[in-house]
């Protein structure tokens, strides 16, 4: 690494690590309002806003002006507070009484745990995101969680050492580094939890919203190979930093002998569940991502 580099990551990260200081010294809930705040009035002002008009406006023509502004508003205020939210990752105790997040399907835990094939986790950057492997615990058998590396390097090690203490310790990076982690896990009947609704240029092209979209493919892969589940999940910002995840029946996996087909099949069947979801809380998904080809 080059001697401006390492500079220009020391400063990203020292500014990092002072709104870290600040969102510990504020406590979880004043911080998780903090964060919205700042984020719903600041949000607006930038390009990036503008953009992720475009996108609602593309995905749901169906909503008006007005709507699409007071989504991604909101939009704006669950990624505030979800970033704000990151240093107190291990007050959150999810599933236990007195616990911030609850959970509203027990007997998809059960098929999980009866079919004793593991399973695929697959969801989308919905409420608080980084909450939703900790339902790997719950379900009471070993797992991984994929997860994209912070350009930063000292950022990242700061957050995967959170996601590792108080999240998943097995976390698997997205691209080659990861593959041989992820296949041990999906070998051993183990859970794998990833987010696929971000575009991967490497994907497969499937609908989502109707629109054609790069998509994961990786999820149908590791199912039809290794006969494991896949099972779509997400977890809905209750108030302020109290949540509800749900889990969702299993996709269904149909094998035509035809591997390139089934593998769109499979994908086009998981984007509809996620379309549903983000259709039922707009505002909680995050419109910001370059999802489809401008």
């Amino acid at each position: 690494m080059s001697f401006s580099r390492r500079l220009q990551y020391l400063i990203e990260a020292a500014g990092f690590f002072l709104l870290v200081g600040i969102s510990l010294s504020l406590g979880l809930n004043a911080a998780s309002a903090f964060g919205g705040f700042i984020a719903r009035t600041l949000g607006p002002t930038t390009s990036q806003h503008q953009r992720a008009k475009r996108r609602l406006k593309r995905a749901m023509p169906e909503t008006s002006d007005e709507d699409n502004e007071r989504i991604l508003r909101a939009m704006w205020d669950n990624l505030g507070r979800t970033m704000a939210e990151m240093p107190h990752l291990g007050e959150f105790r999810p599933f236990e009484p007195g616990g911030r997040v609850d959970l509203s399907e027990q007997g998809i835990i059960e098929k999980i745990r009866s079919g004793q094939a593991g399973a695929i986790l697959v969801s989308a950057h919905l409420g608080n995101w980084e909450l939703m492997p900790n339902v790997m615990k719950e379900i009471g058998i070993p797992g991984g969680e994929v997860y994209r590396p912070a350009n930063n390097p000292y950022v990242d090690r700061y957050i995967v050492g959170l996601r590792k203490k108080y999240v998943c310790d097995n976390q698997i990076p997205k691209g080659p580094k990861g593959v041989r982690a992820l296949i041990e896990v999906v070998r051993k009947k183990h859970l794998v939890a990833m987010l696929v609704d971000q575009r991967m240029s490497d994907g497969v092209e499937v609908p989502f919203f109707g629109i054609p979209s790069m998509t994961p493919a990786a999820p149908a892969q590791l199912s039809l190979r290794h006969g494991v589940p896949i099972v779509p999940a997400s977890i809905e910002r209750v108030k302020g930093a109290r949540f509800l995840m749900r889990l969702y029946e299993p996709i269904e996996i149909i094998e035509t002998g035809d591997r390139e087909r089934d593998i769109k099949e499979t994908m086009t069947r998981v984007n509809l569940v996620l379309e549903k979801i983000i259709r039922a809380r707009p505002q909680e998904w995050l419109w910001l991502h370059r999802r489809w080809a401008d």
